[in-house]
């Protein structure tokens, strides 16, 4: 049963899987710009990781996580993943 004015399951559902299709075209988007950033990277002679980087980039993440009201610690384990997968296409 739902209650007067709720959605439906199926289309919170639907809601949901065209956020999860919005997330993973941002996602491939992010890994190409990744790829033209490494070859820059390369281009220049200059390190690929960038220890300093990651870290501005996790802290503004989690930042941004709290202001939000989303986990900071689970924000930031996620990017962990992305920069990871970004390292190592």
């Amino acid at each position: 049963m739902t209650e007067q004015g709720a959605r439906p399951l199926a289309v919170l559902r639907a809601l949901i899987d065209a956020i999860d299709r919005d997330i993973l075209q941002l996602l491939s988007r992010r890994m190409a710009l990744v790829a033209e950033l490494a070859e820059n990277t390369r281009t220049h002679g200059r390190r690929i990781r960038d220890f300093a980087r990651e870290r501005e980039i996790l802290d503004d993440r989690t930042k941004r996580a709290e202001r939000l009201g989303l986990s900071p610690g689970v924000v930031e384990s996620i990017w962990r993943m992305v920069l990871w997968a970004s390292r190592d296409r």
